[in-house]
């Protein structure tokens, strides 16, 4: 496709055609000038457009007239590009431009040619040009253009350089290897020498004649005959040919000398030249003469020595072999690479290891390699050998020869491994064996010193088998500790033979229990020079089966102390419903009123106390958090504590009013008060003494307690304080006294202060003791303040509000096993117009649903049943009547009895002992669907 300023050039050349045409016309019988000029710029365009030289004509405004093919490509531009326009238009850089016009200009001024060499940038790269800048003379004599030639030569520079380069490095290899060459003229006899081999053959430079006689006068007279020989053979030879000789110096010191030469023919294949190299090989000749007599002495040594000995040639790959390495792991055939058959004679999980070790000495530069493995005897069995070998190397560092000689390690390598065996069991089984192990010394004079601790005793007795090693016992220990072992050990080296023993030591980390034998070790004398002592350490056994037993004796008496309270519970409820319609039936200010209101209080009370009781047995756990006032929470389980603790204790309380409340679990802040306070009646045991409870709101200090949350000093907290007069906890025991299972009770089981402090942590808290022994214990619980406030508490004897409503009908089924509060009940509910019907057990139950299903309005429905149980009497209500109305009632929390009833749908709930008044306006409510308050 033709570009848009290729019309130019050709114009251009028209333009210079037209000229060639005009000059024609004008010169009419002249013509034949103009036909030689015409043919002369034919002739000129011809060679300028085909010429790989760059050419390009520019006149004194610097602007190209004239630019071939060559030049555009060499500044990346076309032609018709080029044409009328200066290098500063074209966008070439301004220093070149600058140097092109500079040299423009002094063509022009002096109108003579410019020859430079220049490097300039291609979009090849960086080429060498040279560069010619011709006068084009104009019509007046002055130069009217000139015309600019580029001629690349970066390949003939490079092809120079390279080429002096490679004779530079020619010469730099002969002189450092020291090798000589020579160039005999055939015809003429003239052979010429490097100064390198003339040193060769120990002349000074420029002394050799030149003359093949004179060489020949220079070899060893035993050799001068063959070395002759052989290079005249040479010449009907067409490749290269080698040779070697000796050579007599001038000091008449004997040389070695290779050769490698050839011959080169004219066209008749006669010889005309003999050019080679010669190289000193009297090193490689000594070694080789050594190399023999070193065989020669191998060979003498491999006969008389019991190891087994081989040779490897590493050019052949082959091996050869002693008598003795034969006659113990057999001999490869003839034809077998041998080298292969001793890698195949290696155990596998040897091999890599041995012949890749061989391997890598050889190629690595080492000069002598060793390696334990094990090889094939020619009986079957494997061999442990210790093989060494060492590898001789050229002067050119190449391992050509590898000698080894193999020891059979059989027998101690058994016996090494028999013992490592041993010495490994015998760690895996000390280190780690669950069982403790030690082991004493038995010193000279009968002492006892201790050697070693497994890390099962060293966990057991609390310190490090570093800490004990090669100390005396009575070092380590407390006397009366150190007098215990030692008496053991005392027994086992009077018996002479394994004792056992069951012991309770009391170790730097705590009491343990030990079922123990002591083990004698006798030296070959038969004195006993060591005790081994392997114990088992049943101390968690022990603590796991009191732990178990503690539960088991917990729950069994949280089971029986649920059972009694519920069916005191129901007593009570009973009494209380009685009073209430005594109450009820008399006159207003009647004598008897008062009393039965009494009978009404301390029924309550009672079922408080009976609340208390179940929750301390884990059957009534209240399962959210709330905001709690402790004070409140102390008072309303006064009762419980009164009852609970030792009759020569007296309790006193000292509760803040208005306390702040603590966010928690009110059921898990009874239990605490409840351990803390039994702890301090155990304390306190048959004698007379006091206990103090007190309350307290406080800011944190760091004297209240040894350590507390991170935060504590920002925060408001509540104190719980409870001190008695007891014995008090001496120091080694207070600083255990949390830990769970310690207990310094004959009979304690250690679990109560471990539950305490977990419900403390549990709720934010520290719990702190301090106590003096012989005085009293102080423990002094503080818990975080909450920014709630607690709610008005509900009185502990709810008024009773009987509202008598003769308006009422329908029927009501009440289900309740209790007779007393049955019949009460049953009165009070008939009193206000309800007709009911009774039953005292499940089977009762079901059948008066059966006969009164279409006529009952409500079932009030005890959940403690005896025969079928509340739940299928509830069943079967959803069965027979799903839109009864069921009232649940029972002792136990509105928690517990939901999760006896999952699945099915109560209307609503009331808790025992329960007002006859709130239990009419539930079944109201349940009734009409309208809520009383």
């Amino acid at each position: 496709m033709e570009s848009a300023a290729e019309p130019s050039l050709r114009s251009e050349n028209e333009r210079l055609r037209a000229k060639v045409a005009e000059l024609e016309g004008l010169l009419g019988p002249g013509r034949q000038g103009v036909n030689e000029l015409r043919r002369t710029l034919e002739a000129f365009l011809t060679l300028a457009e085909n010429s790989a030289d760059a050419i390009a004509t520019v006149d004194r405004e610097n602007r190209c007239v004239y630019a071939n093919a060559a030049f555009a490509k060499m500044i990346a531009l076309s032609r018709g590009a080029v044409i009328g326009r200066t290098l500063r238009e074209l966008g070439i850089p301004d220093a070149f431009a600058r140097l092109w016009e500079d040299r423009v200009h002094g063509v022009f001024e002096s109108g003579r040619a410019l020859e430079i060499e220049d490097s300039l940038p291609t979009p090849g790269g960086i080429r060498l040009f040279e560069t010619r800048w011709l006068p084009e003379p104009g019509p007046e004599g002055k130069a009217a253009s000139v015309m600019v030639v580029y001629r690349d030569v970066t390949d003939r520079k490079r092809s120079g350089q390279a080429l002096r380069e490679s004779e530079e490095r020619l010469r730099f290899a002969c002189e450092v290897a020291s090798l000589g060459t020579f160039d005999w003229n055939i015809q003429t006899g003239e052979n010429i020498w490097t100064p390198q081999l003339e040193a060769l053959h120990g002349l000074q430079p420029g002394t050799f004649p030149g003359t093949q006689s004179a060489w020949e006068k220079l070899i060893h007279p035993a050799d001068r005959s063959f070395a002759a020989r052989q290079l005249t053979e040479s010449f009907h030879s067409n490749f290269p040919v080698e040779g070697e000789w000796r050579v007599v110096w001038p000091d008449g010191s004997v040389h070695w000398l290779a050769g490698r030469w050839q011959s080169f023919k004219d066209a008749a294949g006669e010889p005309v030249r003999l050019m080679g190299v010669i190289i000193d090989v009297t090193n490689r000749k000594q070694m080789e003469l050594a190399v023999r007599q070193s065989e020669e002495r191998f060979r003498l040594a491999s006969q008389a020595t019991t190891d087994a000995i081989w040779d490897v040639d590493l050019a052949a790959g082959t091996i050869s072999w002693n008598e003795t390495y034969s006659r113990l792991y057999g001999k490869p055939a003839e034809t077998s690479d041998s080298w292969r058959w001793w890698i195949d004679r290696i155990h596998p999980e040897d091999r890599d290891r041995a012949a890749g070790g061989l391997r890598n000495a050889i190629s690595n530069g080492a000069s002598s390699w060793a390696c334990d493995y094990r090889l094939l005897r020619a009986d079957g069995g494997w061999a442990y050998i210790n093989d060494r070998a060492y590898i001789a190397r050229d002067e050119l560092g190449n391992a050509w020869r590898v000698v080894g000689a193999m020891q059979d390690l059989t027998d101690r390598m058994r016996a090494e491994e028999a013992l490592r065996e041993s010495n490994l069991q015998y760690r895996e089984v000390f280190d780690h064996i669950s069982a403790c192990l030690f082991l004493v010394d038995v010193t000279a004079d009968g002492r006892f010193k201790f050697a070693e601790f497994n890390p099962a005793e060293e966990e057991a007795v609390g310190l490090s088998s570093e800490q004990v090693s090669g100390k005396f016992v009575e070092d380590v220990f407390s006397e009366d500790l150190a007098g215990k072992l030692t008496g053991n050990y005392r027994r086992c080296l009077e018996a002479g033979r394994v004792i056992t023993y069951d012991d309770e030591l009391n170790f730097p980390g705590g009491r343990r229990y030990f079922h123990s034998n002591l083990i004698p070790l006798q030296n070959a004398a038969g004195s006993i020079y060591r005790i081994i002592g392997a114990c088992i350490d049943v101390t968690d056994l022990k603590r796991t089966q009191e732990e178990a037993l503690a539960k088991q004796n917990l729950e069994s008496l949280g089971v029986l102390a649920s059972g009694i309270a519920h069916d005191f519970n129901n007593l009570l409820g009973g009494i209380n419903a009685q009073a209430e319609l005594i109450e009820e039936e008399l006159a207003e200010n009647s004598l008897p009123g008062e009393e039965v209101r009494k009978i009404k209080a301390a029924a309550l009370r009672g079922s408080e106390i009976v609340r208390e009781l179940m929750i301390y047995a884990g059957q009534d756990q209240a399962r959210f958090v709330e905001a709690v006032d402790v004070s409140s929470v102390v008072a309303e389980m006064l009762e419980l504590l009164k009852v609970s603790i030792s009759k020569q204790a007296a309790l006193r309380t000292y509760l803040a009013a208005d306390l702040p409340p603590v966010s928690g679990n009110a059921p898990k802040i009874r239990q605490v008060v409840m351990n803390l306070v039994l702890n301090a009646s155990e304390a306190i045991g048959a004698k007379h003494g006091v206990i103090t409870l007190t309350t307290a709101h406080v800011r944190y200090d760091a004297d209240l307690v040894t350590a507390g949350p991170a935060d504590a000093l920002q925060r408001d907290y509540v104190r719980l304080e409870v001190s008695d007069t007891g014995s008090g906890i001496t120091g080694e025991a207070g600083a255990r006294i949390f830990d769970p299972f310690f207990s310094t009770k004959f009979a304690g089981r250690g679990m109560g202060l471990a539950v305490v402090k977990g419900i403390v942590r549990d709720h934010g808290g520290t719990i702190d003791v301090s106590s003096i022994p012989g005085r009293g214990t102080t423990f002094r619980v503080l818990l975080p303040c909450s920014m709630e406030r607690t709610f008005e508490s509900r009185s502990a004897i709810p008024v009773p509000d009987p509202t008598p409503d003769n308006t009422r009908t329908g029927t009501i089924l009440v289900v309740e096993d209790e007779a007393l509060l049955r019949e009460a009940v049953s009165k009070v509910l008939r009193r206000v117009g309800f007709l009911v019907v009774e039953a005292g057990d499940g089977c009762d139950a079901i059948e008066l649903l059966s006969a009164h299903k279409e006529d009952l309005q409500a079932v009030l429905l005890d959940v403690t049943l005896p025969g079928i149980s509340s739940r299928e009497v509830l069943a079967e209500i959803r069965r027979v009547r799903p839109d009864l109305k069921v009232i649940v009632t029972s002792a136990y929390s509105k928690e517990s009895v939901e999760a006896s009833f999952t699945g099915l749908r109560t209307q609503g709930f009331i808790r025992k002992p329960f007002h006859l008044s709130d239990m009419v306006r539930l079944l109201d409510e349940q009734a009409t669907g309208e809520t009383h308050e």
